[in-house]
């Protein structure tokens, strides 16, 4: 459960919005949006007084997510952990630092499409260097949310939200 002084929305939807969301349409407007990604099935973003996306949570972080970093942490040395990573086909960047309880941290950068997490593990443990933890993180809603907000919307994306909006407008909405 939630405290409903830190999530005051989570709080209210867990009693009503989710027995009410099964047979109708609830309205959400809210710029937390770790609130929104949490509750909402689709989601409506409007800038200036124009609809300028309507998808779900996870279609608009991959429509705006041109690479993916993963981050792990292994034990082993920085110089071989950066030659094994940097060989990979499709990493763009490899950051490396150095932790104080003689691991290291790399943020691998590659296309968002692309993902790496089974070749870094299987390479590190051809290598003997144990992986302690990786997790891959894209594009949050929050970035989506800046980036057309903004307007820093590249061509490609805006074509795809187009038609998206276009088609949902066509359709018609599933309930009223």
């Amino acid at each position: 459960k939630y405290e409903s002084k830190y999530f005051p929305f989570l709080c209210l939807y867990d009693t009503v919005g989710a027995e009410l969301g099964k047979n109708h349409t609830v309205i959400l407007s809210s710029h937390i949006l770790s609130e929104v990604s949490a509750v909402c099935d689709e989601i409506l973003i409007i800038s200036k007084g124009k609809l300028v996306a309507c998808d779900t949570p996870e279609n608009l972080s991959n429509a705006f997510s041109d690479e993916a970093v993963i981050t792990l942490q292994v034990k082993g040395t920085a110089e071989t952990a950066r030659n094994i990573l940097r060989e990979m086909h499709g990493v763009k960047d490899v950051e490396i630092s150095l932790n104080s309880d003689e691991t290291i941290t790399a943020k691998v950068k590659s296309d968002a499409d692309y993902d790496l997490r089974e070749q870094i593990f299987y390479a590190m443990q051809n290598a003997k260097m144990p992986v302690l933890s990786m997790s891959m993180d894209k594009a949050s809603l929050e970035d989506v949310f800046l980036k057309l907000t903004n307007g820093e919307i590249p061509e490609e994306v805006q074509e795809k939200l187009r038609r998206a909006i276009s088609g949902k407008e066509n359709r018609g909405g599933e309930d009223t």
